[in-house]
């Protein structure tokens, strides 16, 4: 049985604590705004003494997904039938972002580069990379888009697609390769060519080509 005088030294421990929460709660008020945003210019700046890791290379983990629709009748398909298509994924890649060539500059600016690359995860993948896929053969479709709009390259064009390449239609690759690049045969014969060479970069072709292991130029940002 709870005796008086248990009952009024609760009573008075729970009207301690009120007030006490009541106080912190009314200096959160009024002094929480200023002393979050004193936290703020302390560490939300840039500077050479900040502690860079987690914005040079961010923490959080970052995937990239891949469907591909391969191709399942080919040979139909150039015979006027309808194509039969099978999507295949997700191949998945871990995203790695670098800050690199770090300046910091007297305008309250920092200039830096970014090198972004990719890594293959089996096993959030449907199959490994390696695997082939018979998909439009992409750069023999433009190439012909080209030759039907634009006389000036017409005959240069015509010339090599009707070299000896057996390029058809459709064209099979591993996944790495429709994604990160591959050396096409008709683009390698445009490249070396000495009247159509200044038209293409190099001899390669992918959805991705060049953005895996690449520099994607130099930023000036505010430190903040």
């Amino acid at each position: 049985m709870v005796t008086k005088a248990c009952f009024t030294c609760l009573a008075i421990s729970t009207i301690v604590l009120s007030i006490a929460f009541i106080s912190l709660g009314i200096v959160g008020l009024t002094e929480g705004p200023d002393i979050l945003e004193d936290q703020v210019i302390k560490n939300l700046p840039l500077t050479p003494y900040s502690d860079l890791s987690s914005w040079i290379t961010p923490p959080v983990p970052v995937y990239l997904q891949f469907w591909l629709w391969e191709c399942l009748n080919p040979e139909e398909v150039l015979a006027y039938k309808t194509p039969r298509l099978q999507q295949i994924g997700p191949f998945t890649y871990l995203e790695h972002r670098l800050k690199n060539n770090i300046v910091f500059n007297e305008n309250h600016t920092l200039t830096y580069r970014q090198n972004i690359s990719y890594t293959f995860q089996p096993q959030l993948s449907v199959a490994n990379d390696s695997v082939e896929i018979t998909m439009v053969n992409a750069f023999l479709v433009t190439l012909v888009t080209v030759l039907q709009n634009d006389e000036t390259w017409k005959q240069e064009l015509l010339n090599i697609v009707t070299s000896a390449f057996n390029e058809t239609v459709f064209t099979k690759h591993t996944v790495a390769e429709w994604l990160w690049g591959y050396e096409d045969p008709i683009l390698k014969k445009v490249h070396d060519n000495p009247i159509l060479g200044s038209l293409v970069p190099d001899d390669k072709f992918g959805f991705f080509y060049g953005q895996n292991g690449s520099d994607d130029g130099l930023y000036t940002i505010y430190t903040g």
